[in-house]
């Protein structure tokens, strides 16, 4: 699938769930899911939030917090009604904390 593909395929399911695509983080945070999906399944968020750094002006600190308040900052309203339908199966607060939300979402694309 073609990055840009996926880039809007991450999009629509972010804003499903509620996400402010305002917010720089939630930018970010399809760039990480994008390079989390190119990579196998033995990455740390910090060795891709070290690539982010690179390609950008923010630290990998700055990328952390963007990031989590993106997470944060959605509408919790919307990720527990649509949460079941993107995903298969029943919501859970903690499938919201950044590496779990990141590994959720690049084994669905």
């Amino acid at each position: 699938m073609s990055n840009n593909k996926q880039y809007y395929q991450i999009y629509r399911i972010l804003k499903q769930l509620g996400f402010k695509s305002s917010l720089y983080g939630t930018k970010l945070l399809i760039k990480v899911i994008l390079k989390a999906s190119a990579l196998d399944d033995y990455y740390t968020l910090n060795d891709i939030y070290s690539v982010i750094s690179q390609e950008t002006d923010l630290s990998v600190n700055d990328i952390s917090v963007l990031v989590f308040n993106s997470l944060n900052s959605r509408k919790k309203d919307i990720s527990k009604k649509n949460f079941e339908n993107i995903f298969g199966y029943e919501y859970n607060e903690n499938d919201f904390k950044c590496k779990e939300f990141i590994e959720n979402l690049v084994n669905l694309l």
